[in-house]
Parts: C-alpha cells; sequence; structure tokens
C-alpha cells in the first residue's frame, strides 16, 4: 500500500521475495529518510503506481547476474522511461564489468549500483541520482579514464594530461566532488548536492588540484571536463 509521508520514496523491482525483503529492510532500517516500495516486477509496479498518492523519486531495479542487454531486462527499462520519464532509473547488479556498465548507461540507467555496496553506500548512491547526477563505480570510472586519457591528451590544445593513478588516490568523497566540477558545478552548488559545508567542498577541491597538479580551479576544472560525458 502506498502512504503520505515526507520521506523519499524509492520503488524497488525484484522478482526474487527473499532479495527484495532483505534490500527493502536493510535501506529503511539504516535510514530514516528512505520508504522502500518493493514490486515483484514491471507489470505490478506499473498497475500500482496509477492509484497511488505517494511520491516517489526513483525506480531501484535488482538484476541480479542478468546483463542489462538481455531483453527482459533493456526492454523493460525502456518501458520504464517511457511510462515514468521524469523517475530516475538505477541498477543493482552482481556484474561490475565495464561493457555491462555502458550497455546501462548507454539506454538511459542513471544509476549502476553494485550488489557488493554497503547499505550505506547504495543510499549514498541513490542520494545522488535522485539530487540529479549519475553514479557509476569508482572501478569503471577508472577503467574509462585509463582507456581514453591517451586520445584525450592527443586531442587537447594545450597538451595536458589526466594521471590515471592520482584518480586511483582519491577518496569516494573526492570522486563525488570531481564528478560535480567536471559538470562544471560552483562549490556552493557541489555544496549543496552532496549535503557538505562549502568550506569543506574548498578544502576536497584544493586536494584534487594537488593530486591533478592543476595550478588553480580553473585548470583544475578544465582538466576534469576533458573526460568524456558518462551521462551519454
Amino acid at each position: 500500500m502506498c502512504e503520505k509521508t515526507n520521506k523519499t520514496g524509492v520503488a524497488l523491482i525484484d522478482s526474487r521475495p527473499l532479495t527484495r525483503i532483505s534490500i527493502s529492510h536493510l535501506l529503511t532500517s539504516f535510514s530514516d529518510d528512505f520508504v522502500i516500495l518493493s514490486y515483484p516486477d514491471i507489470d505490478e509496479f506499473v498497475a500500482e503506481y496509477v492509484d497511488c498518492p505517494y511520491k516517489l523519486e526513483a525506480i531501484l531495479i535488482n538484476a541480479g547476474v542478468t546483463r542489462v542487454s538481455e531483453d527482459h531486462i533493456s526492454n523493460g527499462i525502456q518501458r520504464l522511461k517511457h511510462k515514468h520519464p521524469n523517475l530516475p532509473l538505477v541498477l543493482l547488479s552482481d556484474r561490475d564489468e565495464l561493457v555491462d556498465i555502458l550497455d546501462a548507461i548507454q539506454i538511459g540507467v542513471r544509476g549502476y549500483i553494485s550488489s557488493t555496496f554497503s547499505p550505506a553506500k547504495i543510499i549514498h548512491s541513490l542520494q545522488l541520482v535522485i539530487s540529479g547526477g549519475t553514479f557509476i563505480p569508482s572501478k569503471a570510472l577508472l577503467e574509462i579514464i585509463e582507456k581514453t586519457a591517451k586520445p584525450i591528451a592527443e586531442e587537447r590544445p594545450n597538451g595536458g594530461k589526466i594521471d590515471p593513478a592520482a584518480l586511483q588516490t582519491f577518496t569516494s568523497r573526492q570522486m563525488e566532488v570531481f564528478e560535480l566540477l567536471r559538470q562544471g558545478k560552483s562549490n556552493k552548488f557541489i555544496a549543496y548536492e552532496l549535503g557538505m559545508q562549502e568550506c569543506t567542498v574548498k578544502v576536497h577541491v584544493r586536494e584534487i588540484m594537488a593530486k591533478l597538479k592543476a595550478t588553480n580551479r580553473t585548470h583544475a576544472a578544465f582538466i576534469a571536463s576533458q573526460i568524456s560525458d558518462l551521462e551519454h
């Protein structure tokens, strides 16, 4: 049943009762800010959402070991995008291969969460997507950068390079700040998006600048902007 509440609502679609119940319990018990509405399949979610007075903020699909490229997963995602274009889709998966992550992003998934993540990290990833961001595991981001660093460097007028080894020294928080910096967001915006103090953001930006060997914030933003846009 749907209830009116001020909490963040997330629809969880998972065909397996045990994992569906377990994930719902873990997330709601770990954070008082979330309410998880569970559905065994897309059909039931679509049918119940029509008359639901409760405002959902995202849809979380647990794909398990199934590849996103398989028809019933990709077709289901396309159907949800058509029915609810304003609800961001997040995939929870047992697979962490780069090809699977890129397939998911390309068909419109806004978040790709590994089933190895802790409940806290899953919640934080959902919050990032709900706030308008895109989330992929940092391991995948580093792999993409390693594959694209050389051609990107060759195309840059100033010949600058992003050192993948430097990115490996980033904390998870610095990676989040770096992603928003890459999008050209201001310190104030980053602070709002990540629920931080602006002075804390400035500390992270300074540390990012040092690790990237950037001369100033503008230079750091320029270096970050050269990374291939993961949202497309």
